[in-house]
């Protein structure tokens, strides 16, 4: 089995919103509705407000709780063909 790269497959990646702006953050181990933000760039579509947010995954960060043989932790990008896009209305 090959580890995951991103967080854009965990269970755990949960979304909130900023104006507007989606934003993805690590539900791991709570119940309040909020985590830690994982590293990924988010955007407007077209950059016009009401359209959706384009939230981009590109690695897991070294202080992922999840197992290691389940994840690959890395302070450095995966290979931007592993990076994982996700469309979430704002």
């Amino acid at each position: 089995m090959s580890k995951e790269l991103t967080c854009g497959k965990c269970g755990h990646l949960a979304f909130g919103g900023i104006g507007g702006l989606v934003t993805a953050y690590c539900s791991f181990g709570r119940d309040d509705g909020d985590g830690p933000i994982v590293p990924h760039g988010s955007e407007i579509e077209g950059g016009v407000r009401g359209n959706p947010s384009i939230i981009t995954l590109w690695r897991i960060p070294t202080s992922c709780q999840r197992p290691d043989d389940e994840v690959h932790k890395s302070d450095k990008q995966a290979k931007k063909s592993e990076w994982v896009k996700i469309i979430r209305q704002g």
